[in-house]
Order: structure tokens, then sequence, then C-alpha cells
């Protein structure tokens, strides 16, 4: 009778037990936060309900699945939930479309109520809702991954931000830009007087490369003449004229490049022309 009696105590604990731990886990939001999410989720749920997405098996019309399958609504909190049973019958394709429209409906949604004082919805709903959809099967990095690919540099604000620098920041590129023209200009003469004149050749240190990577003070003499003038004359058997051209040969395409840059640089067309680098690579890569 006591072990009867002591079984079926121990039973009702347990049941209790599971019965707290299940609505602790259901109920994983405080008020707040659950009240946030279930505005924002309804929301995005709303917005791609009538959106079709790719079955496993194909694309044609009758295998594809509405959106409004592919939720659940927990009646407690009233959050939106991906439906793992309906998820379970979409292609690779069709999942990453669904996760690209839920981060992309996010986003808009949040966007939608900025600074709206009597909305629920903001980038804290949305982080605990993707947050909470990252652990679905099949569908968790999908979703944070299309989340993250919506994060864009701000190059507006930030150029507001450094807007009272711009005068000591443009100040800084002109000096910049006046050093590297300076400084290459100095290398080259140093350079031609290296291969034209062997009596200089003792004050810059010869013709060994391995001078330049010495701590000496002295460094920055040699550093003025580069490997590849060392390495035109050390391998054109003494002849200057020779080692002149090889020189040329080596350093055409470095004086072509700087070139090309500082034109952009010093015209103020840098900004354009990484533009449209940038546009091409995009085009490129998708």
């Amino acid at each position: 009778m006591l072990q009867k009696l002591t079984k079926i105590l121990a039973s009702v604990m347990l049941g209790v037990l599971f019965a707290l731990g299940v609505g602790t886990a259901a109920n994983a939001y405080t008020q707040d936060d659950a009240e946030s999410v279930a505005a924002l989720s309804s929301t995005v749920y709303e917005e791609i309900s009538s959106n079709k997405y790719e079955a496993d098996g194909g694309g044609t019309k009758s295998s594809l699945v509405p959106g409004s399958k592919l939720f659940t609504k927990d009646e407690e909190t009233g959050v939106y939930q991906i439906n793992e049973k309906e998820l379970g019958r979409l292609s690779t394709k069709g999942r990453d479309k669904l996760a690209d429209d839920v981060a992309k409906a996010s986003n808009k949604a949040v966007a939608d109520n900025e600074g709206n004082e009597n909305s629920l919805i903001d980038s804290t709903a949305k982080s605990n809702w993707i947050k909470d959809l990252s652990k679905s099967n099949g569908f968790g990095t999908r979703v944070m991954s299309a989340a993250q690919a919506e994060w864009h540099p701000d190059f507006d604000k930030a150029a507001e931000i450094l807007k009272p620098f711009n005068g000591f920041i443009s100040t800084l590129m002109g000096l910049g830009a006046i050093l590297i023209m300076s400084l290459l200009g100095l290398q080259v003469v140093a350079e031609v007087l290296f291969i034209t004149i062997p009596a200089t050749r003792g004050i810059f240190g010869g013709t060994d490369t391995g001078v330049l990577n010495g701590g000496e003070k002295s460094v920055i003499i040699k550093g003025l003449v580069s490997g590849d003038a060392r390495k035109a004359v050390e391998t054109s058997d003494q002849l200057d004229s020779k080692a002149l051209f090889r020189w040329a040969g080596y350093t055409f395409v470095k004086f072509i490049a700087v070139a090309f840059i500082m034109v952009f640089f010093v015209t103020g067309q840098i900004w354009p022309f990484i533009n449209g680098l940038t546009d091409w690579v995009y085009a490129f890569t998708h």
C-alpha cells in the first residue's frame, strides 16, 4: 500500500514538473517581449502568407506551398512559429526564399514603425523573433544568414558623423598626396644616380638587396633605392645603359599604377571609380 502511494505521489510530482517545464518552454518571453514579438510576427505573416514556395520535387503550380501553411500561431503568446512539418516539404530553394522573405519583411516592419512611440515593433522584437526562428530544424542557419545579409553600412550617417572633421581629413589627404609624389620623385632621382653613376652605389648600400632588411640608421638612405634598381644593376653585367632599361621595365607598371591612382585621388574622382568597380564586381559575382 505504501509503495503504491509512493508511486502515485511520484507520478503526480513528475506530471507537475513536466507541466511547468512545458509552460516555461512555451512562454520563453517576458510579457512585454511576447507582445512586441507577436506584433512583429503577425505583420510579417500578413506580408508573406500569400507567397508561394517551391516544394521538394519541383516548382510546378501544384507543388507550391503557400506561406500561410508554413507558420503556426502560439495561442498563448500570439507569436507565429515555423511549421516544421510543412517546412519539410520545401526544396532547398524554397527554404532559402522563405528565409529571405522573413528577413526582408522583418526589416521592413521595423523600418516602417521607427519613431512610432505607439508601436510595439522594434529591432529588439526582430532580434528575439529571429533568434526564436533559428531554433527550427532546417531553417535556423538560413534565417540567420538572411538576416545578416540585410545589414549594410550606412554611409550617409557615417559621413554626417565625420562632417566636422572634413577639413582636417581633406588636409591630411592633400598632405599624403604631396608626400607620395615628392618621395617618389626623390626615389627616381636616387635610383637613376645609383644606376648611371657607379660611385654613388656605396652610399646607397651596393647592389645587395639584403641591405634593405637591416636595422641601421642608414637604412633610410639605403631605402631610397629599391630592390628593383639593385637587381637591374646586378643582372646587367655592370652595363649602365642595359641596367637602366631593365630598371625601367621593372618599375613601369608601378609608376603607371601610382599615376593612375593619383589622378583619381587628386581630382576627387576616387569614389566614383571605386563605386563603378564595386558595381562591376557585384555584376560579375551575381
